[in-house]
Formats: C-alpha cells, structure tokens, sequence
C-alpha cells in the first residue's frame, strides 16, 4: 500500500504497471485526483494525447474524507488505455471522469461507491467487462459520446444505471442490470441525421 497525497500526473507516453499477481494499492489521503492523465485546459479537446495507460492497480478514496475525489482523470485519446483496476471511491465524486479525447480502451474494471461510477465523454471508446456496484447518483453518466461500445459490463446497485445526455452511437452488448433504480437517468434526444 502506498500512501498518496499528491496527484500522480502522468507525461506523454507515460505507462502504470501493477504486479498482476499483487496489485500495489494507492491510498488517497489529497482531495482532488489520484491518477491525471493530461491537464485539462478551457480550450482543450485531448485528441492528440496518446499513449497513456494503467493496469494492474488498486485506487483506494476511502480514507480521503473530500466529496469531491476521483480516482482517474481520464481525458486521452487512440493508444490508451485503463485495465485491470479496482477503484474504492468511498465518499468520492467518480471512480473515472473524463470530458474530451479520441479512442481507447477501459477493460476489466471494478468501481465501487461514489457518486459517479463514470463521467464520461469521449469518441470511439470500447468499455468491456466494467462493473460498478453502490454509486449514488448514477452508474455512468455519459456526458456526450460518439461511438462507445460497452461490452459485458454490469452495474449493481445503484440509483439508476445510465444517464445519456448527448449521444451519437451507443452500442450495449451483454450487459447486466441488478438493483438499479430506474434504467435511464434522462432518456437522450434521438435525432434523424438522414
């Protein structure tokens, strides 16, 4: 377990390997993120910051006491990726926020409590085999997309499941639904582009 205080702010090309066998645990004791992907500007659209990843890691939010943590600022775009991760956000605002960027992949993810399992807007993103038990608002809150595919996910326990706001292409395959509230938080405007 290492204890952490101070956002672990990641540099192009920049990679976070856990021991698959003995995943370290990074313990929050800040108040803002644990693991940053690029900094965020007013005029920023993170669709060339590739290259950045993290797998085999524990984040714990437990112990942070400030509502609005997150475990991963998330904001990247082709050749990244998020795998083999459990996030305890405890208290915390979202186990993922990420609000622009371009492609990747987030695999084999377990999120626990929070308000927000995932904030999320981005293109082209494929989530497989994401579960998210106990948040408190909602499940994932897709902020915009265009084309995210979520294969194997399931999400348990939570007030409602999904929240779309503005939605291109949402491709749900093999998903599983327990306990949840309602299934839509705000149903999306369907528009005929044809």
């Amino acid at each position: 377990t290492y204890a952490v205080s101070k956002t672990l702010q990641m540099a192009f090309d920049t990679y976070i390997h856990g021991n698959p066998l003995c995943p370290p645990k990074l313990l929050w004791l800040g108040s803002g993120t644990v693991v940053g992907g690029p900094p965020s500007c007013d005029h920023c659209q993170h669709t060339g910051d590739f290259f950045y990843g993290v797998t085999g890691v524990e984040v714990d939010l437990t112990r942070s006491g400030h509502t609005g943590a997150v475990a991963v600022h998330w904001p990247v775009s082709q050749g990244t990726y998020l795998r083999n991760m459990t996030l305890d956000v405890g208290n915390g605002r979202a186990g993922i926020f990420g609000e622009a960027g371009s492609g990747g992949l987030i695999s084999d993810v377990n999120i626990r409590n929070g308000d927000y399992g995932m904030q999320f807007g981005n293109q082209q993103w494929t989530f497989r085999s994401v579960s998210i038990s106990g948040a408190r608002v909602v499940g994932i809150q897709v902020i915009w997309n265009w084309a995210f595919s979520f294969v194997r996910s399931n999400i348990k326990c939570c007030s409602a499941r999904q929240s779309v706001q503005r939605s291109v292409e949402l491709c749900v395959i093999d998903r599983e639904l327990r306990s949840c509230l309602q299934t839509l938080a705000r149903p999306c405007e369907l528009t005929n582009y044809a």
